[in-house]
Formats: structure tokens, sequence, C-alpha cells
């Protein structure tokens, strides 16, 4: 009864190229994650950006007095 249901187990050959592949993957997606991460970090506010958060969301009531 169960020898139809062996293609369900893997050899020892098997085993190996699916680990291998499975790294791989894993090293890919990792890859582009890092590559999101250098093209796209660059816009996070700096120290001095932070500064204008409260004058543009109107919770300043002069926004030209930090100009002056």
């Amino acid at each position: 009864m169960l020898e139809r249901y062996d293609f369900l187990f893997l050899k020892r050959e098997d085993g190996r190229k699916t680990m291998i592949f499975v790294w791989m993957a894993w090293f890919v997606m990792l890859l582009a994650a890092l590559a999101c991460v250098a093209q796209y970090g660059k816009d996070i506010p700096l120290c001095e950006d932070w500064f204008l958060v409260a004058p543009l969301t109107g919770n300043e009531p002069d926004l030209m007095s930090i100009f002056l």
C-alpha cells in the first residue's frame, strides 16, 4: 500500500539538490532585500529634517518663523 507513495520521500541525492536550491533561493531573496534597502534607504529623514515635521503637519502656528 505504501509503495505508491514512495515519490513523497526524498532520496539522499535529491535531498542535497533540494537543500542547495533552498539556500540559493534564500540568498537571492536576501540580495534583493539588501538592494532595496541600499536603493531606497537614503530617503530616511536626517536629524535636522525632524524639525520640519511640526510646521508641515500644522502643529506650529507660524511656519516662516523657523526660517527667520
